[in-house]
């Protein structure tokens, strides 16, 4: 399962258990306003081509291989707590900034991303950090997979789909 191939799946699931998606992405999601950006700067580093930027870059999110939701889904599913309404954030726990995530993108493809930046886009929020203590004491969650890994799944992944 890759970054947002199961969030159908998890979108109902999270429903009916209060566990917010909070930037959930996956091989084949083109189209989340979240998770946009990964496919975005994967195709263009393995297309060559400029990655578009809004803003410095330095803006921050904590970005959450889709593997991890499922387990914590899946931990919040089998735990023997009483759970009655509370909220967890999924999540990694660590903000990654958007020039971090070109790097390891050029890295992972051999490219070095020149990316385009442009004017920050109106209503964007600069830095997004998960707490993730709630998730980790009510249901035991830590996260499986991290930025790096997911991504370079995901690049594999991209890799297959785009010959």
């Amino acid at each position: 399962m890759g970054y947002g191939g199961g969030n159908k799946y998890l979108d109902s699931w999270v429903s009916q258990k209060d566990v917010p998606n909070y930037n959930f992405s996956g091989f084949t999601d083109t189209t989340s306003q979240y998770a946009a950006v990964i496919p975005n700067f994967i195709t263009a580093a393995l297309t060559k081509k400029r990655p578009i930027v809004f803003g410095d870059g330095e803006q921050t999110r904590d970005f959450c291989f889709i593997e991890n939701a499922v387990h914590a889904n899946l931990l919040g599913a089998e735990t023997r707590n009483k759970l009655k309404g509370q909220v967890v954030n999924v999540a990694c726990g660590e903000r990654t900034s958007l020039n971090q995530l070109l790097k390891i993108i050029g890295d992972a493809t051999s490219t070095t991303p020149d990316a385009d930046y442009r004017p920050t886009r109106a209503g964007d929020v600069r830095d997004s950090l998960a707490d993730i203590g709630a998730a980790k004491a009510l249901i035991g969650y830590e996260p499986k997979v991290d930025v790096k890994e997911g991504l370079r799944r995901t690049i594999a992944a991209f890799r297959t789909f785009t010959k």
